[in-house]
């Protein structure tokens, strides 16, 4: 059945991309290649914003979602058949090699999607919102920053398959929405690359470490390549044609990236800004602006007026202590103004200076600080290994490179780093993932044409082999655990025990806690797995519990926990042994004798899924139950 769903997911997106492509008039002046690939990456986006006012309708039923779903799949007869890109040609030695770590990649990433889900903020939200929807018959808003209420389209795709398959359906089909990304770089890499080439990014691709770690998970980021590579194609397109279906086009694939993430935001006014002054003049630029302007606003709106509708913010919280409504319970424009400066502290690590702006790739690739986190879901070497043959290249062959199509991927790509960078945006490198397919793509392109020009191809050949052997033995080493769970059979719970940290107080929770209670907790990687009504307690997501340090009350804050239905409290038994509560804000009620022992545990404290040996102290937590009023007094 999973399969069966995941297939439905991946006809319903090719349908939509295809009718949208017949509705702009573009599937006539395309390759096949490229009419299957960005109609996937369409269709994509367009099945997330359908699912939108069908789940706010509240109509997140089997009934509703196959009739998406099959609806969808009709556009698939829109497609092209004849003239798709085949590997019936001669294939040498290097092709051959790259087509069969291909097939490893492909079977260590479906090792990885049959096993239960371990990644922590696919746990927390990306995969828990969904989950909660689908409980709920409907889409309700979620009232936390930064993590709840926040764009999600990406993840409404992942309701018909959890919906409709179960689980291993929602992880089939993240990682096929990956593998959709990898597939359109390598259709964009072959106008301009050989088959080798084109091969050789494509699986450098798959195996940079970002890749390995969201790809295969709920993370948006790998996924929202899809809509950076269209939007950026379409720009192309148009600037080539004049056409402005093509403006309209990229104005779809920009706005679904909004629609995905805030920071999509940056990109629409990068393309944006490309738009409006492209060559030929002011008029061709403004209509076209104008054309993607208001396709980018139909995409890309919905979960901002949703924010807008419920808080006053449409970019919450960033512009709540002007527009924010007074009434709205869980945030305050004092918290926000906290919130921003908490924020700054914890998301950036180096001044936004123009010395950072070009050192940052450097240190992140070469010599991380722990914010970027680079040195285990980085970006990988290829790209500053080529990077100086790509810019002689550029340099030997700029009249020509300027009236390509790479000119506008590089410049898209300028753009939106120089924008997230100086804009204060999270310095976590992973938020860059979108536009890598696009710089892996321009920096190759140009240092294989330096190399042609000087003949000398070896520099190259070699950062390709040194960037597969290290990026190939990291994915087998990511693997390890899925590969142990599937060839030992492990059940669920030793799987989840062994690699998801606090996942052994969940069977607990689920068999001993019932309907009307209610769980206070800070660990966020175990809330997809509870079954019983909880309460996730940080700090900056909401001001129902105050949590900040040196203004915890315990009589506001037992008021606080009792207006919200807690019953029962999660917590570390020693300060500082992990967790967002471990620095004991709610350690004050335990001291006032409001908090009643129920179970303790021992567990396992790994640094690492990934690596299991390392490992810290063993972490011990607590479940109690909280006490009647009468222990304030």
């Amino acid at each position: 059945m999973a399969l069966l769903v995941v297939l439905a997911n991946v006809t319903a997106g090719l349908g939509l991309g295809a009718m949208v492509l017949r509705v702009l008039g573009l599937d006539k002046d395309i390759t096949p290649g490229e009419h299957w690939a960005v109609s996937f990456a369409i269709g994509f986006g367009v099945l997330g914003w359908l699912v939108f006012p069908i789940g706010i309708a509240g109509l997140l039923s089997a009934g509703s979602l196959w009739a998406l779903l099959l609806i969808s799949s009709l556009g698939v007869l829109l497609l092209r058949n004849s003239g798709l890109p085949t590997l019936s040609e001669n294939l040498g030695a290097i092709a051959k090699a790259l087509l069969v770590l291909l097939a490893v990649v492909l079977l260590l990433d479906l090792v990885e999607a049959l096993a239960p889900p371990a990644d922590a903020d696919s746990l927390a939200y990306h995969f828990n919102w969904p989950k909660r929807f689908i409980e709920a018959g409907k889409i309700t808003f979620i009232p936390q920053a930064w993590i709840g209420a926040v764009p999600l389209l990406v993840q409404m795709t992942y309701i018909p398959p959890l919906a409709l398959g179960g689980e291993a359906a929602l992880t089939l089909w993240t990682m096929t929405a990956s593998w959709a990304g990898a597939a359109l770089l390598v259709v964009f890499c072959r106008r301009h690359l050989s088959l080798n080439w084109s091969l050789a990014v494509g699986l450098i691709y798959l195996t940079t470490p970002a890749i390995v770690f969201g790809g295969g998970s709920g993370q948006v980021e790998p996924k929202m390549t899809l809509f950076v590579m269209a939007g950026a194609w379409g720009l192309a397109r148009s600037i080539e044609t004049g056409r402005l279906s093509f403006a309209v086009l990229a104005g779809l694939a920009a706005g679904f990236f909004a629609g995905a993430k805030y920071m999509g935001l940056l990109y629409v006014a990068a393309v944006g800004l490309v738009i409006l002054f492209q060559r030929g003049g002011v008029r061709p630029g403004l209509a076209a602006g104008a054309a993607f302007g208001f396709a980018a606003i139909a995409s890309g709106f919905q979960w901002y007026a949703w924010n807008a509708l419920h808080t006053g913010d449409p970019v919450f919280p960033m512009f709540f202590e002007w527009l924010g409504r007074d009434d709205v319970a869980f945030w305050s424009a004092d918290y926000s103004v906290w919130f921003k400066k908490a924020l700054r502290k914890i998301e950036r690590d180096v001044p936004r200076s123009l010395w950072w702006f070009i050192g940052y790739p450097f240190k992140a690739t070469f010599d991380s600080l722990p914010v970027f986190e680079a040195r285990r879901i980085g970006l990988g070497p290829f790209g500053m290994l080529v990077l100086p043959f790509a810019v002689f290249g550029a340099w030997f062959l700029r009249e020509r490179m300027r009236q390509s199509r790479l000119f506008v991927y590089a410049v898209v790509c300028a753009l939106f780093y120089a924008l997230w960078f100086f804009t204060g945006s999270s310095q976590r490198i992973r938020h860059l993932v979108p536009v890598l397919p696009l710089f892996l793509l321009v920096v190759t392109v140009a240092a294989a044409r330096f190399a042609d020009l000087k003949k000398a191809h070896s520099p190259l050949w070699a950062a390709m082999g040194l960037t597969l052997i290290v990026q190939l033995a990291g994915h087998g080493v990511f693997s390890l655990a899925y590969l142990k769970h599937q060839a030992g059979n492990d059940s669920r719970e030793v799987f989840l025990s062994r690699n998801l940290l606090a996942y052994d107080v969940v069977p607990w929770i689920n068999a001993n806690l019932g309907s009307n209670d209610r769980l206070f907790l800070g660990y966020r990687q175990i809330l997809y797995y509870l079954k019983v009504p909880y309460f996730f307690g940080s700090s900056h997501i909401q001001t129902q519990v105050e949590l900040r340090t040196g203004r915890v009350q315990p009589k506001t804050l037992y008021r606080q926990l009792k207006s919200i239905g807690v019953t029962h409290v999660l917590l570390p038994v020693e300060t500082g042994s992990g967790g967002d509560l471990a620095q004991s804000p709610i350690w004050v009620l335990w001291e006032s004798g409001c908090l009643v022992p129920r179970k303790r545990f021992h567990l396992k404290n790994f640094k690492s899924r990934t690596l299991p040996g390392l490992v810290s102290a063993p972490l011990e937590v607590e479940i109690f139950r909280l006490n009647g009023p009468e222990c304030l007094q």
